[in-house]
């Protein structure tokens, strides 16, 4: 029993023995596992160090390159630092220097700032102080350019009236003149014609059917002529003072009809009633030449001490006047007529010639006006710097207002308002009344021009109110009205000006004399603080190339007025002889030579022609001022004299003309039949 437990001992042991074993066969293994991961492991760390070695040998020579790069970028390092100590060394000097010059510049700008800090509390009180500001609007019709543009085109149909209608007159005695000629000439033949059974009408038809023809080739003629260059004159000139691009005449067939209805109407009555007249008389009476009217007592005789002294030649003559009333009234008007025509052309002339003689060479005494920015310290002082730069010899600053003035028809007007601190303006403006020669000066109170007075219907004494370009209105009493011819003006003095505006006068304008100034114009054109700069001598010529097409329209008027003279004076003579070819052939048979036959007929025409010369002169004065009123526009005042001159060219190219006609009047003189004094007994 007891070697079984022993056995069982031995047999338990041997059991434990055998896990044991077991677990160190186990352990033993895991042992195994361990070097070989150990091996691994060192293996791995073998390479790694293999690994690490390359890397320390490549560390090695990029330790070498570095510390090489090294000593070379501590070498430019301090080459830049050496600059750089150079560059701040001389920074502190600038610095050293800016802080010095601060420091000047500082004291300045403080004062500076103080001066603008009072500017502008005297602005902010002023802006305080600022009445609400007012606006204008100006439509298209009522613009300044547009209200001078309507004027010229509403006085157009005055033109388009007067002339016609003065023109008509003279057809109408041209045609009164021609068919009695004709007439009178034909009194054989209406008396022939009669006596054959030929009716009144037919024999009338007969005239009348000339008198149409003639007409209408006139009316057809004259349309041309109108058209292509009456027209054309009279339009570019009269509107020389306005831009009109692609201007060209409208042909209204309206009008033709019209001036042909009137021109051939007036023929055919006036062709009706002159054969009228003289179909009253029997066929006998019409085959026989007409008797010479009977002679009569006229009132020089009674003035006796004139009549006793007259020769028998002009008291012959004078008779004769009175005895042929109606060819008496027809010269006259005639001549009248023609002079006054002529005189008118002269006159437009003169008028335009010394307007633009006195407004530049005696009115206008400056050269240049020079209008600049007002307020603006450093421009002003440039503008100065300019002037001093040129040889000026007479220099008044002044200030400048562009003003409006409202018309009657509600369009407006602009004119410059001119205001002078000191009482110079004689020196550069000629302050005198056209029609008393009065000469102002600023200190006798607001002066206005003619032109304005006239467009206002003022005078001395009156107010005158307008506005500024803003629409304020304000009214001054006008103290004297100044001969001008270009444009509107106003002058007023300092006092004045602060007066009638209510504010400061600052000064934004100068009149300057001088001489030899080529480029003085571009010179100062060219400073920012200039706005506009007017030269005198070229203005003078900007109004001469505006007034030249005028020339024309005075050249047609000559024209047509020298034709009507002619064919007045060579119509009425032509029928002065055939009415008194018995008369004329029967002082022939007494002895009359051709030279004293000429001067026998020829007397009375002179003498008829001064009269109408003489009234000529009156009827022209009155056209020349109608024109002046009419037609001018309003910015422009022409001189309303006519100088001697004309009226000598006048009668001299009407003498010429009388003098023309004579010659012929003394061919067909010389040409009576003395024998025709016996076929009137």
């Amino acid at each position: 029993r007891q070697g079984k437990e022993e056995l069982e001992k031995t047999r338990q042991l041997l059991i434990n023995g055998e896990r044991e074993l077991a677990q160190g066969q186990n352990e033993l293994q895991k042992a195994k596992e361990k070097i070989e991961f150990g091996q691994q492991e060192l293996e791995s760390a073998r390479n790694m160090l293999l690994q690490n070695q390359r890397e320390l040998e490549a560390s090695k020579k990029d330790l070498e390159e570095g510390e090489r790069t090294l000593q070379e970028e501590e070498k430019k390092g301090l080459d830049q630092l050496s600059e750089a100590e150079q560059e701040l060394q001389e920074a502190e000097e600038e610095l050293k220097e800016n802080e010095e010059e601060f420091l000047e510049e500082k004291e300045k700008a403080q004062i500076e700032i103080a001066e603008n800090e009072e500017d502008l509390d005297d602005l902010e009180n002023s802006i305080e102080h600022l009445e609400k500001p007012t606006y204008k609007i100006n439509s298209h019709d009522n613009m300044p350019e547009i209200a001078s543009y309507f004027d010229i085109v509403n006085r157009l149909p005055f033109i388009s009236n007067f002339f016609p209608a003065f023109f008509f007159f003279i057809a109408l005695l041209v045609s009164l003149t021609t068919m009695t000629r004709m007439v009178e000439e034909d009194r054989l033949q209406m008396g022939i014609l009669k006596a054959l059974g030929y009716k009144n009408g037919h024999i009338i038809f007969k005239y009348i059917f000339f008198a149409v023809l003639a007409s209408s080739i006139g009316v057809f003629l004259g349309r041309i002529l109108g058209y292509r260059i009456v027209a054309p004159v009279i339009s570019k000139a009269y509107l020389s003072v306005v831009s009109v691009e692609d201007f060209t005449v409208q042909r209204n067939i309206w009008f033709t009809i019209q001036a042909a209805v009137i021109s051939i109407g007036l023929a055919i009555i006036v062709t009706f009633l002159v054969a009228r007249r003289s179909l009253k008389e029997k066929p006998s009476e019409l085959l026989r030449p007409k008797p010479p009217k009977a002679g009569s007592r006229i009132f020089l005789e009674s003035i006796d001490f004139i009549w006793r002294r007259l020769s028998f030649i002009y008291k012959v003559t004078f008779r004769n006047l009175f005895r042929y009333k109606s060819r008496m009234f027809m010269t006259i008007v005639g001549v009248a007529g023609g002079v006054g025509l002529l005189l008118l052309g002269f006159g437009i002339k003169d008028s335009i010639g010394q307007a633009v003689n006195k407004q530049f060479n005696h009115i206008i005494q400056y050269d240049y006006m020079v209008i600049y920015e007002e307020g603006d310290s450093e421009r002003v002082e440039e503008y100065e710097e300019k002037i001093n730069e040129w040889d000026v010899q007479g220099r008044l600053t002044g200030r400048l207002e562009n003003l409006v003035l409202e018309k009657e028809d509600g369009l407006e007007q602009e004119f410059l308002g001119l205001a002078f601190k000191e009482d110079r303006l004689n020196d550069f403006v000629q302050l005198q009344n056209r029609k008393t020669n009065e000469v102002y000066t600023l200190n006798d109170g607001a002066l206005i021009t003619e032109g304005l007075a006239d467009a206002q219907d003022l005078k001395a004494g009156d107010d005158l109110v307008f506005s500024t370009r803003y629409g304020e209105e304000l009214k001054v009493k006008v103290s004297g009205v100044l001969e001008n011819y270009l444009e509107h003006y106003l002058y007023l003095s300092q006092e004045d000006y602060e007066k009638v505006f209510d504010k400061e006068y600052i000064e934004n304008m100068d009149l300057l004399k001088i001489d030899s100034a080529e480029g003085f114009s571009k010179d100062l054109l060219e400073l920012e603080g200039v706005y506009s700069l007017v030269n005198m001598d070229k203005a003078s010529e900007i109004f001469d190339n505006l007034t030249g097409p005028l020339d024309n329209l005075v050249y047609v008027i000559i024209f047509f007025s020298a034709i009507l003279a002619f064919v007045v004076l060579y119509n009425l003579n032509s029928i002065n002889i055939s009415e008194r070819k018995q008369e004329l052939s029967t002082i022939k048979v007494l002895g009359f030579y051709n030279k004293e036959v000429t001067a026998y007929v020829y007397r009375e025409t002179i003498f008829l022609s001064f009269i109408g010369i003489f009234l000529g002169f009156v009827l022209g004065n009155i056209m020349h001022k109608i024109i002046l009123v009419k037609l001018i526009p309003e910015e422009i005042l022409l001189d309303p004299q006519i100088y001697f001159m004309s009226y000598g060219l006048t009668t001299a190219l009407f003498i010429a003309f009388l003098m023309a006609v004579m010659i012929l009047v003394h061919r067909r003189l010389k040409g009576i039949d003395m024998l025709e004094a016996l076929h009137g007994d």
